[in-house]
């Protein structure tokens, strides 16, 4: 990361998700928060039980989930970051099989706004969920045309 700041909820947000702590993680929220992964149609997740749920639901995935920090951008109240989620799906996600250890390595954009008490008030993750379903084995490759092909 050089030696750029990172924002001391990013890193106590990410400390939780590396010790597998979905109420630590979901504690960094206000009551009301509202969590919602733009690449899903109704993946909305509001307040903190909700949101402890959506974590532990993505540790049961992932048991040994790492979540590292890339670029972070701040202006204010809010926070842009890249991040990297990885781990061994020998889990379960739900409504998805049953994880055979496919190893999963998922790059994505959260954009946050952080309240004046210094808590995630508001996140909107952004990533490539076929790429996600691809790696747990729910999705197929798809066949892309690939440049300077006939």
């Amino acid at each position: 990361m050089g030696s750029q700041t990172v924002p001391e909820v990013i890193e106590r947000y990410v400390a939780a998700l590396n010790a597998h702590d979905s109420e630590q993680a979901a504690s960094l929220y206000t009551e009301d928060a509202v969590v919602t992964q733009a690449v899903q149609t109704g993946n909305t997740f509001t307040g903190r039980e909700e949101i402890a749920g959506w974590v532990g639901d993505n540790l049961a995935g992932l048991p040994d989930l790492e979540v590292t920090v890339g670029t972070v951008v701040q202006d204010g109240d809010r926070i842009a970051w890249e991040w990297t989620y990885s781990g061994s799906y020998t889990g379960q996600f739900p409504g998805a099989p049953e994880g055979e250890g496919q190893q999963v390595v998922l790059q994505g954009i959260s954009v946050m706004e952080i309240s004046d008490d210094g808590l995630i008030a508001r996140e909107t993750l952004y990533y490539d969920n076929l790429s996600f379903l691809m790696q747990i084995g729910v999705a197929d490759t798809p066949t892309t045309p690939v440049s300077g092909s006939d």
